[in-house]
């Protein structure tokens, strides 16, 4: 009998695409459950109930996460950075201008939360008031809708949002290259239980990385480009696809300077890379 792994994402990462595409999961016998999430909370919370095996997700949720139930661990990085934008409506052309205006935001003790505050501080805008409206779908219909004033947006939406008019500001990778991309996060107490199908999980998305590293180019944009992907959306997928699954040593210690810098660092943090458990990847990678 097949196994079956269930996956939390906000949009499909190009790993993933890549995968389905070259029909690895059917071919080895492993299906793949995707859910479409709403919100970081909604992926802690399946993850902790048992409704799904793997968050892609932002690396700094499971900061915060663990102050709640120090469960939860990172088994991969599946692209190298994740692109953000920052769009304001029409009307704002600066980043002074959102002081004192609405910001949605996921959840605003972590995730791309806090790479908006700190991109904000860096810019010395204050006394922006961060509203919690969900997932990027979410935030950018808040946006639409004149619920909030400004957010940040990633690959699609940012290009549905230039499409209706809205500016893009400024983005977090110019001012922090090293920003990483989503991280693979499971809940260590389910290791064993899952062990087995996550183990092919992470071959299977192995072999999607080894393919895009030998594809041309081209190639990789008209497969985006059939799963959906808008012309901007594929080249940026493209272009932050991901040369392993290995997170990147740079960009998780940038997290950690960031909370630091926004005098954000959870009471009980201690290292951010016993948090990576390299081992499961080790032996994904090395079992037959």
């Amino acid at each position: 009998m097949a196994e079956t792994l269930r996956q939390t994402y906000f949009v499909s990462p190009v790993p993933v695409v890549v995968a389905k595409h070259l029909e690895v999961f059917e071919k080895i016998g492993l299906n793949v459950d995707s859910k479409v999430t709403r919100s970081s909370n909604e992926q802690r919370d399946d993850l902790l109930n048992g409704e799904c095996d793997v968050a892609i997700t932002a690396i700094d949720n499971i900061l915060v996460w663990n102050q709640r139930v120090d469960d939860f661990r990172l088994v991969g990085q599946i692209e190298c950075t994740t692109p953000l934008g920052l769009y304001a409506r029409p009307g704002l052309t600066d980043l002074s201008e959102l002081s004192g205006l609405r910001f949605a935001v996921d959840a605003a003790s972590n995730g791309f939360a806090i790479a908006a505050k700190y991109l904000l501080a860096e810019e010395k805008v204050s006394d922006v008031e961060f509203v919690e409206i969900g997932g990027v779908s979410e935030r950018l219909a808040a946006l639409l809708g004149d619920r909030v004033d400004a957010t940040l947006l990633g690959p699609p939406l940012d290009e549905m949002a230039e499409q209706e008019g809205f500016t893009q500001l400024a983005t977090v990778n110019d001012l922090a290259r090293d920003y990483p991309g989503q991280g693979i996060v499971v809940c260590e107490s389910r290791l064993d239980e899952i062990q087995p199908r996550l183990h092919l999980y992470l071959k299977l998305l192995h072999e999607g990385v080894t393919w895009t590293a030998s594809a041309r180019r081209q190639e990789g944009l008209e497969l985006l480009a059939q799963a959906g992907f808008g012309p901007r959306a594929r080249e940026s997928g493209w272009d932050t696809k991901p040369t392993t699954l290995v997170p990147s040593a740079a960009g998780l210690e940038l997290l950690v300077h960031m909370r630091d810098e926004l005098g954000m660092l959870p009471s009980t943090f201690q290292n951010i890379h016993s948090l990576w458990r390299s081992d499961v990847l080790e032996a994904a990678l090395g079992s037959s």
